[in-house]
């Protein structure tokens, strides 16, 4: 934690800032916030409101007349770097009766970068281990990066709807013609037994949260009903999870904790 202190050693009158502005060069989380009076407050009521550049946040510290002069709160505030932070005072008493003395103890951290793992779909019978596609969560867009190799392993269609093929032979369908809002496949499984070959897998990170062989489709989870909101970027769950479109809406999510979401399943041999 960077602690940073803001003091005003005169009076703080009402709509005034405390002393200090400050910027980090990288962007910070704010942690927490202190402030201290020499005494308490005889009248009115303290407010100190964190601005952020330029704009408040809605954290604000409150010292009531009579109560401690030492109050503290917890912030979870994204700084992005190069932004001012300030303290906006506001008082309730009359002038003569405003606080004197304040200082008030911020602590920061750096915020952790943003991990963006690996989204692939990767080959697997006996000795081979070949990753073939490529997922951008950006675009719902499957990319081949297997120089060639998935001919003849694994062929996807996205043509309309999304369409995979093992060694030439339909295992799994979301959406597109003839199935409208539906995800089809000649059977679901809930568990990952990895004996399962030949085998595409589904990873993030690393992490397999489903596979598609001739016996099936495995999933981490199942679950068939309405879909989670979709995250935006930049929450962590953009980043880490498989989005199937149909239409123009999604009709399946594959996320690395939740597993599989569909609106609706068919298991039926696909033609």
């Amino acid at each position: 934690m960077q602690p940073v202190l803001y003091q005003l050693n005169g009076e703080l009158l009402d709509g005034r800032y405390l002393p200090g502005q400050y910027a980090w060069p990288v962007p910070m989380t704010l942690a927490s916030a202190e402030v201290l009076l020499p005494a308490p407050l005889a009248t009115g009521t303290l407010q100190l409101a964190l601005e952020v550049g330029g704009l408040l946040t809605g954290d604000v510290l409150v010292m009531a007349a009579g109560t401690s002069p030492l109050v503290s709160l917890a912030l979870a505030v994204a700084v992005p770097a190069q932004t001012p932070v300030r303290w906006r005072a506001s008082f309730s008493g009359s002038p003569a009766q405003c606080p004197t003395g304040v200082q008030l103890l911020l602590t920061a951290a750096p915020t952790p970068a943003l991990v963006k793992p690996p989204l692939r779909v990767n080959w697997v019978y006996g000795k081979e281990r070949l990753p073939l596609y490529a997922y951008d969560p950006t675009t719902y867009q499957f990319t081949d990066i297997s120089n060639g190799l998935a001919v003849g392993r694994c062929t996807l269609d996205q043509s309309l709807g999304f369409r995979l093929a093992l060694q030439g032979v339909s295992q799994l369908q979301i959406g597109g013609a003839g199935a409208a809002g539906v995800v089809i496949a000649p059977q679901f499984s809930v568990g990952l037994p990895l004996a399962k070959e030949p085998r595409v897998e589904f990873s993030v990170g690393g992490n397999v949260v489903m596979y598609v062989s001739p016996a099936g489709v495995y999933v981490a989870d199942l679950t068939e009903g309405t879909l989670p909101a979709l995250p935006a970027a930049p929450d962590p769950d953009y980043w880490r999870q498989f989005v199937f479109w149909d239409g123009g809406q999604a009709i399946a999510v594959l996320n690395w904790l939740t597993g599989l979401t569909v609106n609706s399943l068919i298991e039926m041999a696909l033609p």
